[in-house]
């Protein structure tokens, strides 16, 4: 839950910005159409008048509105991406490749058919490995460890 929590959070923070600095930017866009005052109205530099001086400009040329126009536009964009930015990769175990498989059997083959403390039967598949020198018995949980040359096997 808290986890959720703090995405949606970090979501919201990261998409904020981008929102507001798209909506602000696009604003300018809407100058770019063609003004078409209403029926009784002259334009009047980059607005429309009508007789009485009332601004009857579109709303598509007024300096908000744009602005306004765009920004749940960009704040579903922003979003998304703030969302997919913030999504936590999942963690995949890599398959060993064939060669890496061989040689761990061939390191392996150093464990004894017994484990010397109780008498169980061992086997590579069976043991649990600590490393590639240290093995642990399934039945007792002694540590058999790969001998050097000359060396005893186990340690206690």
């Amino acid at each position: 839950m808290k986890k959720t929590l703090n995405r949606i959070i970090t979501t919201l923070l990261l998409a904020t910005i981008p929102t507001v600095f798209c909506a602000v930017i696009s604003t300018p866009i809407s100058y770019a159409i063609p003004l078409q005052c209403p029926p009784g109205s002259h334009p009047l530099n980059i607005s429309c008048v009508d007789p009485a001086d009332h601004d009857t400009t579109p709303w598509y040329r007024r300096d908000i509105g744009p602005s306004i126009l765009t920004l749940p536009i960009w704040l579903v964009i922003s979003l998304g991406a703030a969302w997919a930015l913030t999504r936590t990769p999942a963690l995949t175990k890599a398959m060993p490749t064939p060669e890496e498989l061989e040689m761990d059997e061939s390191s392996r083959r150093w464990l004894p058919p017994e484990c010397p403390y109780c008498g169980g039967t061992l086997s590579p598949s069976k043991a649990k490995w600590l490393n590639h020198v240290e093995a642990k018995c399934p039945h007792c949980g002694g540590i058999l460890k790969k001998p050097r040359s000359g060396q005893r096997m186990c340690r206690g």
